[in-house]
């Protein structure tokens, strides 16, 4: 069990570094991709950097070139005096002592995080089921129906809470369209129209399962702040690609409108709610988040060029062969300083001998 954790705490670093490499190169250039392509294509580049960090694409070569088995199966040499990199493992083992468990601090770590995150899950969906009401308002079940019309999705529910001062969209298989109670009479029509539309779009993509699935992953690293950081601006590029659905063809004056309506719930945002990343909310607690959305809202439908997609899945690409090209090759580095394999020992007590040549 112990050789277990120690392999999958490496392979989580190596992914760290890897990830690293990836996040970087498509932050520098997520401007430059958002003008050739959609917030939507956004949403898919975001995701693959993400999974970058969990999905070791590496690891096949590691099996074949016989270097995992090594690792597994036999210690790792380190050579005080032989190389910097020795060296400074050598010094990093000497000095630091908790090397050898810190392995363990993070399995606990990433156990403790399933486990509260997994409570918080249920908690929701129990609560939802539990405090929720149906909205017997005419005016937003007629609308809700002819939304189901346009695409038919039997597992999605419109309910009621006073838990809540945003509308938000969760659940897995069973999908809640979560509205607050304080909504539910003070929009219009139109307004209504807009926010069940947002919602359902959501629906439809499963940014919930998606946003789930990437709050699992998260738990293995839960050290990791440049993960917590994409994984935010996922939830960001998720609203923005929802509200370019919801205005593809609206006009000037509609579009006025759902900005208005994006302020109008931040205005609601005055007390603490019900807030979960697992939680797809109409309105982010970010301000930059909201001023985001609202000018691209105001931006209106821009022009899509057509190697737009060709070339942010060629970047993507790029970036995850880079990042796994990086992540093996400081597999023998990472290893020296963290794997419960290593032993040390003074190159000056070693003689380097030439084999002679065979003739």
């Amino acid at each position: 069990m112990d050789l277990i954790i120690n392999r999958a705490f490496v392979c989580v670093l190596l992914l760290s570094i890897g990830g690293f490499i990836a996040s970087s190169i498509y932050l520098l250039s997520e401007k430059l991709i958002f003008r050739i392509t959609s917030a939507r294509f956004m949403v898919f580049i975001n995701t693959v950097v993400l999974l970058s960090f969990v999905i070791p694409f590496y690891f096949p070569v590691s099996i074949s070139d016989g270097s995992e088995y090594c690792f597994t199966h036999y210690d790792l040499v380190i050579l005080e005096g032989a190389d910097l990199c020795s060296n400074f493992a050598a010094y990093w083992r000497s000095t630091f002592p908790f090397t050898d468990c810190i392995d363990h601090i993070w399995f606990v770590g990433v156990l403790l995080f399933f486990i509260t995150k997994a409570i918080l899950y249920v908690y929701t969906i129990s609560r939802i089921k539990g405090k929720s009401f149906q909205i017997e308002s005419d005016i937003w079940l007629e609308i809700f129906k002819n939304i189901r019309k346009e695409q038919p999705k039997k597992d999605v529910l419109l309910v009621g809470s006073n838990d809540t001062q945003s509308p938000f969209t969760v659940g897995i298989r069973q999908k809640y369209i979560v509205i607050p109670a304080i909504m539910i009479n003070t929009l219009d029509a139109e307004e209504i129209d807009f926010i069940l539309r947002h919602e359902y779009c959501h629906a439809l993509r499963n940014d919930v399962a998606r946003k789930v699935i990437i709050l699992v992953f998260s738990c293995l690293n839960w050290f990791n702040p440049l993960y917590f950081l994409l994984k935010e601006n996922l939830s960001a590029w998720i609203e923005i690609a929802c509200d370019e659905a919801v205005t593809e063809n609206f006009d000037e004056r509609q579009r006025k409108k759902y900005a208005s309506l994006i302020i109008k719930s931040l205005e609601l945002e005055n007390t603490a709610h019900l807030s979960h990343f697992y939680c797809v909310y109409y309105s982010e607690t970010s301000i930059k988040n909201y001023k985001r959305r609202i000018l691209e809202v105001l931006r209106g439908k821009k022009n899509v060029a057509a190697y737009g997609k060709v070339v942010a899945i060629s970047l993507a690409v790029i970036s995850l062969v880079c990042s796994n090209i990086v992540a093996k090759e400081a597999d023998i580095p990472v290893n020296m300083f963290f794997s419960n394999q290593a032993v040390i020992f003074d190159a000056n007590d070693f003689e380097i001998v030439s084999l002679p040549a065979e003739e």
